[in-house]
Order: C-alpha cells, then sequence, then structure tokens
C-alpha cells in the first residue's frame, strides 16, 4: 500500500495529470460484475481473479488532445512498476479526426442556419411591414426619420430570433436528458469512463447573443430596403392616395388635378386588370403543375409500395438460405465429427491389430501357433481383413458425404450472396424512389404556395380595381365642385392669417424627438393655445377632409386649388365638415390637447401643402400675428 501512494504521488506530479484514482483489482471484478452478471461465475472456474491493480487518471484541459494524452502515456510507461497503459491510442485519434470534421461540418451548418435565419427574419419583417405600410406611410408624413420607424422592427427581429434561440436550447437539452437516459451504464464502463456534459453556460450566452444581433440584422436589412421603395413612393404621392378612396374620403383637388388623376386612375385600372388576368394565368398554370406532380407522386408511391412488398419477399428468401446455410453446416460438422471418431477407432483399431499380431515380434508362425488350430486363424484373419475393408468404405463414404455437404455449403452460400446483391439493389432503388418522392413533395409545396400567393394577389388586386373604379367615380363626381374654388392661393405668400393665436413650439424642419433621443423632419409647424381655442381657415377653399387620421386625431384639410392645401391637425372638436366652402377666417374647429405632437401640448398642428410636398407655413402666415 505504501508503494501504491508513492506511485500515485509520482502520477500526480507531472503537469498533464488533474487527478489520480487507484482502482484495486477486487473493486474492478466487482465493477465487472455489476455490469457483466456471468463474470463471477467464469472466475471461480479460474485459479483467481485475474484483474490487475490500475489506476485512473485525469488529464488536464490542456492535455486532453492526442499529442497530450500520447506524451503523458509515454513518461508512464517510463515508471518501473507499471506493466501497461491503456488509453485507447486508435480511439483516441479518431475521436480528434471525429471532433476536428464535426467542428467543420458544424461551421457550415451554422452558415447555412445563419442565412437561413436571416431570410426567415427578412420575410418576417417583410410581411410586418407589408401589413403596416399605412402606419409607415403616415409616420414619414408626420416625419419620423428612419432610425426612428427602425427601432419597433429591430425590437421585433431581436425578440424573434431570442425566443428561437432560447426554443432551441430548451430542446437540446430535452434531447440531451433523454439520450443519457436511454445510455445504458455498460456504455460508461466501455467509454472509459467518460461523462457527457452539456453546453457551457458561455456558449449558451453566446448563442442567445448572436441570436438577438442576426435577428437585429436581419430586420435592419428588410426595413431598410423597404423604407427606401416607401420614400420613393411617398414623394411621387400626394397627401391623399388610393388608400383615403376606401375609407371614402377621396383627395380634393382642382378640376385639373381631378383630370389628370382621373387618367392616372385609368391607366392604373388597366394596368391592374392587366396582373389580374397574367396571375390568373399563372395561377392556372400552377393549378396544372400541382395536378401534374401529384399523378407523379402518387405513381412515385405506387412504386415504393412494390419495392418494399420485393424487399421483404427478399428478405424472406434470405433468412430460408440462412436457414439452409445453418442446417447444411450443423450437418457438416455432425459427419465431420462422426469422421474424426470414425478415424479415431480405426486408428485404435490398426494399432490393436498391429500389436497383437505383429508387435510382439513373432512373425506368423508365432501367429500360427497363437491360434487353437489353422482353421482359427484363417477365419480371424479373414474377419479382421473384413473389417478393415468395411471401416474403410465407410471413412470413404464419409468423406465423399462431407464433400457432398461442402458442395451444397457452395450453392447456398453463392445464392445467399446473389438474394444479398438483389436486397442491395432494392434498398437502392428504395432510397431512390424516396428521394424522389421528397424531392416532389417540396416541388408541391413551392406551386401550392405561389399558388396561394396568385390567389391572394388576385383577390388584392380586385380589391384595388374595385377601389380604382370607385375612386374615377368619385373623381368624375366632383369635377364640378372645384368650379367656384378660388385660384389666388400662390399670390397670398406672406399675407395669410394665423390659424390659431400663440407661440410657435416646434418649426418647419429637422427636429429632435424629446422622449426618443432621435430626430424627425417635421411637415409643419407646432402652435401652443388652450384646448378647445377656436381654429379659423387661413384662406377660402373647400373642406377636402374632416375626420380622424391614425397619427394625426382629429385633422381638418381645406383644398385652395392650384394643388394648394392646408392642413390642421390634433384638434378636438371639428366644426366644418367636408364639402363644406370656407371663406378667410371662418372657424372650422376647436384647437385639442396636442396628444401625439411632438411636444404634447395643447394646441394646433398646421401644415401647408403645394402637390402634395409640405413646404415651410411660416413663410405664407403674417410676419408678428401670433
Amino acid at each position: 500500500h505504501e508503494r501504491v501512494a508513492d506511485i500515485k504521488n509520482e502520477i500526480e506530479d507531472f503537469r498533464e495529470v488533474d487527478a489520480v484514482n487507484f482502482i484495486s483489482r477486487d473493486y474492478a471484478l466487482e465493477m465487472l460484475s455489476k455490469n457483466i452478471l456471468s463474470v463471477r461465475e467464469i472466475v471461480k472456474e479460474l485459479d483467481g481473479n485475474p484483474l490487475p491493480d490500475s489506476f485512473r487518471i485525469s488529464l488536464v484541459s490542456d492535455a486532453r488532445n492526442p499529442e497530450g494524452i500520447k506524451t503523458l502515456a509515454a513518461r508512464l510507461k517510463g515508471l518501473k512498476e507499471i506493466e501497461d497503459v491503456e488509453y485507447g491510442k486508435e480511439w483516441v485519434e479518431r475521436l480528434d479526426i471525429l471532433i476536428s470534421t464535426a467542428k467543420v461540418i458544424g461551421a457550415v451548418i451554422g452558415g447555412i442556419i445563419i442565412l437561413l435565419v436571416l431570410f426567415t427574419v427578412y420575410s418576417t419583417v417583410k410581411f410586418t411591414l407589408i401589413t403596416r405600410r399605412d402606419e409607415i406611410e403616415i409616420m414619414k408624413y408626420a416625419g419620423a426619420t428612419n432610425i426612428f420607424i427602425k427601432i419597433p422592427f429591430l425590437i421585433e427581429g431581436g425578440v424573434l430570433c431570442l425566443i428561437s434561440a432560447l426554443s432551441s436550447i430548451v430542446m437540446l437539452f430535452l434531447a440531451y436528458k433523454l439520450i443519457l437516459y436511454k445510455i445504458p451504464p455498460a456504455a460508461y464502463l466501455w467509454l472509459g469512463g467518460m461523462e457527457f456534459t452539456f453546453i457551457p453556460w458561455e456558449a449558451i450566452a453566446l448563442i442567445i447573443g448572436l441570436s438577438v444581433i442576426i435577428g437585429c440584422f436581419g430586420s435592419w436589412v428588410s426595413v431598410g430596403k423597404y423604407l427606401g421603395v416607401a420614400i420613393f413612393l411617398f414623394l411621387c404621392l400626394n397627401v391623399y392616395n388610393v388608400a383615403d378612396a376606401k375609407s371614402g374620403n377621396p383627395q380634393v383637388v382642382d378640376i385639373q388635378s381631378v383630370d389628370k388623376e382621373i387618367k392616372k386612375s385609368q391607366k392604373e385600372l388597366e394596368d391592374i386588370n392587366k396582373k389580374i388576368s397574367e396571375k390568373k394565368k399563372a395561377s392556372k398554370q400552377a393549378a396544372i403543375e400541382e395536378k401534374k406532380v401529384n399523378k407523379n407522386i402518387n405513381v412515385k408511391q405506387k412504386d415504393l409500395i412494390d419495392k418494399k412488398s420485393d424487399l421483404k419477399k427478399t428478405d424472406r428468401r434470405i433468412i430460408e438460405k440462412e436457414r439452409e446455410l445453418n442446417s447444411t453446416q450443423v450437418e457438416i460438422d455432425i459427419i465431420t465429427t462422426e469422421l474424426t471418431d470414425k478415424k479415431r477407432e480405426m486408428a485404435e483399431f490398426l494399432k490393436y491389430t498391429y500389436k497383437s499380431q505383429i508387435g510382439r515380434n513373432k512373425g506368423l508362425s508365432g501367429v500360427l501357433f497363437a491360434s487353437a488350430d489353422y482353421n482359427e486363424f484363417i477365419v480371424s484373419a479373414k474377419f479382421e481383413d473384413i473389417l478393415i475393408n468395411e471401416a474403410n468404405r465407410m471413412l470413404k463414404d464419409l468423406d465423399k458425404e462431407v464433400d457432398s455437404l461442402n458442395g451444397q455449403l457452395l450453392g447456398i452460400n453463392k445464392r445467399h450472396h446473389t438474394l444479398m446483391a438483389e436486397k442491395d439493389k432494392l434498398l437502392k432503388d428504395k432510397t431512390l424512389i424516396e428521394r424522389d418522392v421528397r424531392q416532389s413533395r417540396v416541388k408541391l409545396a413551392g406551386i401550392q404556395e405561389r399558388k396561394a400567393i396568385y390567389e391572394g394577389e388576385l383577390r388584392r388586386l380586385a380589391g384595388a380595381s374595385a377601389e380604382l373604379k370607385s375612386l374615377i367615380e368619385i373623381y368624375e363626381k366632383k369635377r364640378s365642385d372645384l368650379a367656384s374654388i378660388s385660384t389666388g392661393f400662390g399670390k397670398e405668400r406672406g399675407r395669410l392669417n394665423w390659424p390659431l393665436a400663440g407661440e410657435v413650439v416646434s418649426g418647419f424642419g429637422k427636429q429632435k424627438h424629446p422622449e426618443f433621443d432621435a430626430y424627425v423632419f417635421k411637415k409643419g409647424i407646432e402652435i401652443v393655445s388652450n384646448s378647445g381655442k377656436d381654429v379659423k381657415a387661413v384662406y377660402d377653399g373647400v373642406v377636402a377632409y374632416a375626420d380622424s387620421l391614425k397619427g394625426y386625431g382629429l385633422i381638418t384639410i381645406i383644398d385652395h386649388g392650384d394643388s394648394y392645401y392646408s392642413v390642421y391637425g390634433h384638434l378636438s372638436r371639428l366644426v366644418a365638415l367636408k364639402g363644406k366652402k370656407i371663406k378667410r377666417g371662418d372657424i372650422i374647429a376647436a384647437a385639442g390637447s396636442g396628444n401625439g405632437n411632438l411636444t404634447d401640448k395643447e394646441g394646433l398642428y398646421f401644415e401647408i401643402r403645394h402637390n402634395g410636398q409640405a413646404i415651410d407655413p411660416l413663410a405664407w402666415l403674417k410676419a408678428g400675428n401670433r
């Protein structure tokens, strides 16, 4: 025991060693018996316990590699009392290759997964952007910057990937627990006491962090691409677009603009009808492809059923041939044993004959005189000759029978190999058919998805067509109402009356949002005043819109002709309704609470627009009249 302790201390001094455990031969036998019940019965038949005393050595993390293990093994073999060092050299090297390969494969798969996640986040955010298109356009109309609009979508993308990462880690942990539960105790003994651990917390935190970053990046790309298109469309459209017609609030412009809008809407209607025709054709083609792929899948599935049936038949024939092989082998073993016994008996018989007749060195006369008479000698010799010939014949027959059975065995083996080759071919055919079925189903899913998209586009285009038709009718109906609208607004620069007396707290142009610490571009000004105070028209015109609008609350828009409009937002009460003719100074509404303004103060949000573009109201209002 003292020498064991010395050896243990000597091993512990090696820099590669983390811990050393002594395992006695009796303890090793006890542990082995728990896993293999027949071990003790086997040992009972032996002279004693054949297992040696041993040390189980754990390595430090820096030495847990093939080179480190090999170096430590060489040093241990240099110790005098150490008979052998077992560390599974080939297994360690293969494991190292496997780990390196797994890292490469993991990196490739990880890259693919990152691309898929980016595509998924991009598509999800893009869909959200499309569904919230009107809201984004209103935010842009209100002067919100791109970063201000992007923030909610970045958060959404990050949260989406965070949830996905947490779900994946939970499922991976459950799978890890299930695998540990299914591993038999003997497997740990075979693996040399290797322990399986879950992903460390640092790696989990890294996975979650990367997932959030990827989600935010995908959202940023998707939102940035959409906002570029949205800004272009927003700059090309006026304050009111086709979406206003859907809510029954068409834009009121001068007669020339109405004619222009009618022509534009008719052109859009023609384009939409053309797209409807194209989508119907595409949908019909998708239906034909769907039918064709379904038919192909049915044929492949029938082939697959046939191959499975042939495979079962071949398996049964293989089992029968294996039974024949086993039966023939048993017969060969029996006859071979019998042949061996006969040969041994024959050898004993010949030996006996030799010893009894020639081995005594009496010669023929001695054998003759040993018999009672000459006749006895002749009969005995004849019987011995018959027995020898019969035994020789039996041996030859047994040899022939063994040769015959060996020939049968070769034939059965040949047929068995043929069946195995046939089975391999059937398995390959089955795999190819299953792959074709999977590919066809993926193709079918893509066709069905395209078909659904086409049908959705058809419904959307049909709705847009109806909206445009309604819009054209509304524009044509409004022609006669526009003749009386004043056209002198463009000459009133710097001479317009103020809509509300009060202080301007937020000017036109780039402004810093006090809550979000972000810059926004204001299309108008904010005038502070008590809630409920009268708001007056700055010039003659017709009320084009008087209702609530998301982001503006209650709002009134007056058309002054020549594509000039004045906008009054965040009102508490509407006085002048849509379609009413207004004179300069008429009361049209009451100032509101300012809820939604940049400053959130009571008063009025006021804009002036020309051809859909916001212009600085302060350049058009009278100076010093607040």
